[in-house]
């Protein structure tokens, strides 16, 4: 409890002495709130250590705080874990304010820590850490071999986005060894992997470096076009750390082309960025730039006319404001702990001076300049890389004596349990062999018992064979006789059809039959009548005979229509979906099965109701399927009343209906009769196949088995109401949004 009041003093403190760094931060102030709601100890490491990545760029020394606070707090719990990633969070820290010897010794021990662990990403991102550090030093080639560590284990590990920043920093390692083509094929390989995942972040760093290395290479249009692809990525992602970093890019790249102007503004768009969220490192680089542009003008020996109003000044007055920006870059670099640009500053600052003719002052910028560039690549950190170096070679060393010496003991170990097993062996080998003469005897028994099981497996295996052979072969019966019932099927519904087909096609061919032989005597009378040269009467007789060959024409097509129908329905299924006028197809097989019932049974007069729903319109169905299952539905619906008026007193009214209904969700189709209804113990079976209510002869069972298998092939059920004495409903629906044509 006393050390949790103590942290939280610590945050209070640091919020308080660090507003500046904190403000404008939403996503540090977001992770405060988490920490201070966080109640497990693990969770506070976690979150502590992302507000230091937070202020990585920002607040190092505070940054630094939060990075101690987790460490210190995971070594209280014995948390190994949040150990390394407090030991990681420090070593970016160190390598950021380049105290590289600190940082070589906190990434290090966060590897050991996570390799302990076997935690392969975490691995990866210490290696990472290390080869960076490494870097910086200007050893690139440790660099690259740790580089190569850790994408290893992030191709063994399946981490993309991992792969992809590592190519991106291979590749930085290659362009500062001044080998552009390997800069170039790492940066491609990042950038790749990058527009897979969708990382704009991601590709647009890949573009900013590839601009750098075509910029080394003199290649300014490649330059030019990658560097506005980046800018405009990183200003949709609103991502104002990289747009002020690449603002900074564009303005060297138009200094290299001399558009002073262009210069000027995109520095200044880095400044104000940088000022919004006190990025130093930022801000340094954005007066360097400035003052770059100003030195670079004093020292050019021609004119440019085009230059705004605002950098027309003389050599003086350029030399005195480079000198002034060069100063803010150099506070700013120190305030950042960035010896790299403290050399690069002072350096600048120096020539300056020299061309001022402040020649002492220059002298003294110099040495300066050469201190700082001692102070990160001098031997004293070389000599503690060294001792670092030598201390985990004496480790090792350590572990492997220490390994070997219990390697002795064991082996000490070894040699008096084989020796007490000598003994022991000698004591048993008689009884061994006693042993083994019994086995001996026991095997050949076991031998001779195992021989005949053969011999009986082997005739059990020959009659299961034979067993097997003859389920196959009534198997296949079984199956070629449900396809003889189905076929039956479709050829009984198919002979109901016909009888009602030709009940209907009669009456068309009576008229036609008919009218022929009226106008056969209507033109003998024709022929008298203009033989008589009685004009008037030939021209009404003339008019009759039309009209009478206007009904032929229209019965007839009446005729050809049935013909068709009766065609559609007995031609093979070929499963075709077609625009199919739900309602009169309906109307036309409920029709043409009452015809070919009443052909079977002429006292049967059934009442028959029709309630179409006109919104249906056209549907794309397989019209002989569905045909086939209204076909089905009215023949057992006037099968029921048939069989009930056969029951009842005279009073019956023996009715069929038939009523089509639309909705957003299905149509449904619904066939109704007034029947017996179905009895409840058989409810459950009826869409079975071969099951059947009617007696043998009347039916093989496979109507509603084969309708329901329609309906579902459509998307649809078929459904039952039924109660008995009363009468059933079959109710197909369909899903409308399926099938509807708009």
């Amino acid at each position: 409890m006393k050390y949790i009041f103590l942290i939280f003093l610590f945050f209070l403190t640091s919020r308080h002495t660090n507003a500046q760094g904190l403000k404008g931060s939403q996503l540090t102030d977001s992770l405060l709130s988490e920490l201070y709601k966080s109640k497990q100890d693990s969770e506070k490491v976690k979150i502590m250590i992302k507000i230091s990545r937070s202020l990585l760029t920002t607040d190092l020394p505070v940054a630094l705080k939060y990075a101690d606070s987790a460490l210190a707090l995971s070594s209280n719990n014995g948390w190994a874990k949040g150990i390394g990633l407090a030991a990681l969070s420090k070593g970016r820290i160190y390598r950021t304010t380049s105290d590289y010897a600190a940082g070589l010794t906190n990434s290090n021990h966060a590897y050991e820590i996570f390799d302990s662990l076997h935690l392969k990403p975490a691995m990866g991102d210490a290696l990472v850490e290390i080869a960076n550090i490494y870097e910086r030093l200007g050893n690139y080639s440790k660099a690259i071999e740790n580089h190569f560590k850790a994408l290893t284990i992030y191709e063994e590990a399946g981490l993309a986005e991992n792969i992809a920043f590592e190519y991106n920093n291979i590749g930085n390692s290659y362009y500062r060894l001044n080998d552009n083509p390997k800069a170039i094929d790492n940066y491609n390989r990042a950038l790749n992997f990058h527009k897979k995942s969708n990382n704009i972040y991601g590709i647009a760093s890949a573009l900013d470096n590839l601009a750098n290395v075509y910029g080394e290479q003199g290649e300014f249009q490649k330059v030019n076009e990658n560097n506005l692809q980046a800018l405009k990525m990183f200003e949709s992602i609103h991502n104002e750390p990289a747009m002020g970093r690449i603002y900074n890019n564009r303005g060297n790249f138009m200094l290299d082309q001399n558009h002073f102007d262009s210069a000027m503004i995109y520095f200044e768009k880095a400044l104000a960025i940088a000022q919004k969220l006190g990025i130093k490192s930022t801000l340094a680089y954005g007066n360097g730039g400035i003052a770059d542009l100003y030195f670079k003008l004093a020292k050019s020996e021609t004119s440019h006319p085009s230059l705004p109003d605002n950098l027309k000044k003389d050599k003086t007055t350029l030399l005195k404001t480079a000198f002034i920006y060069y100063s803010r870059a150099l506070d700013l670099s120190e305030k950042a702990g960035d010896l790299e640009n403290m050399m690069q500053y002072t350096a600048a600052l120096s020539e300056i001076e020299e061309a001022r003719g402040n020649f002492k002052k220059a002298l003294l910028l110099f040495r300066q300049s050469i201190d700082y560039k001692d102070s990160i690549f001098n031997d004293e950190n070389k000599a503690k890389i060294s001792a670092l170096e030598i201390q985990r070679l004496a480790e090792i060393k350590d572990n492997e004596i220490t390994l070997l010496n219990k390697e002795k003991a064991l082996k000490s170990l070894l040699q008096e349990k084989k020796d007490y097993e000598v003994r022991r062996v000698r004591n048993i080998q008689y009884l061994t062999i006693a042993l083994l003469a019994a086995t001996a005897f026991a095997i050949f028994i076991i031998a001779l018992i195992q021989f005949r099981n053969n011999n009986h497996r082997r005739k059990a295996n020959v009659q299961l064979q034979q067993e097997k052979e003859k389920a196959d072969n009534a198997l296949f019966e079984l199956k070629s006789t449900q396809a003889l019932l189905v076929q039956s099927e479709k050829m009984a519904s198919l002979g109901e059809l016909t009888a009602g087909i030709a009940h209907e096609i009669q009456n068309p061919l009576n008229f036609v039959n008919n009218f022929s032989e009226l106008n056969y005597e209507l033109i003998s009378e024709l022929k008298n009548e203009i033989h008589s040269k009685n004009h008037d009467e030939a021209i009404s007789i003339a008019n009759n005979i039309g009209e009478n060959a206007q009904k032929i024409i229209v019965h007839g097509k009446r005729a050809d229509a049935i013909v068709k129908s009766m065609l559609q329905h007995s031609r093979q299924n070929t499963g075709q979906k077609e625009s199919t006028d739900i309602n009169a197809l309906a109307d036309q097989y409920l029709q043409l099965s009452y015809q070919g019932i009443r052909v079977q049974n002429r006292a049967l007069n059934v009442t028959i109701n029709t309630v179409f729903d006109s919104i249906i319109g056209r549907v794309n169905v397989v019209p002989q399927d569905i045909g086939r299952v209204l076909l089905s539905l009215f023949n057992n619906a006037f099968y029921a009343v048939n069989e009930k008026r056969m029951t009842v007193n005279e009073t019956y009214d023996p009715t069929v209906s038939l009523i089509t209904r639309y909705d957003d969700d299905k149509i449904e189709i619904e066939v109704k009769d007034n029947g017996p209804g179905i009895p409840k113990k058989v409810m459950d079976k009826i869409f079975q196949p071969f099951f059947t209510t009617k007696p043998a002869g009347k039916g093989t069972g496979l109507g509603l088995s084969l309708s329901y298998d329609i309906i579902k092939a459509h998307g649809g059920i078929i459904k039952v109401e039924s109660k008995e004495g009363e009468g059933s409903s079959f109710i197909i629906q369909i899903p409308s949004d399926k099938i509807r044509t708009k």
